[in-house]
């Protein structure tokens, strides 16, 4: 069994940014954001949870976090 709902991401932005800030900083990454209270659900090519996660960490200063989102069964 898949242990992340797969194809989506929570991410959270960096101290000071804004939601427009945020949505332009990852147009290249995501196919969708849409916000949940103080975190983003980001909408993802489904089964790469971990290297998206990591590769908008290591690329988008705008990000605080980025994590697959665990499935509880």
């Amino acid at each position: 069994m898949y242990p992340v709902a797969p194809g989506f991401l929570t991410i959270g932005a960096a101290e000071g940014v804004s939601e427009t800030q945020l949505r332009e900083a990852l147009k290249n990454y995501v196919l969708d954001l849409t916000t949940e209270t103080n975190t983003y659900r980001a909408r993802i090519t489904p089964f790469d949870e971990v290297n998206a996660a990591k590769r908008i960490m290591a690329e988008v200063g705008a990000v605080r976090y980025a994590e697959p989102i665990p499935l509880v069964r």
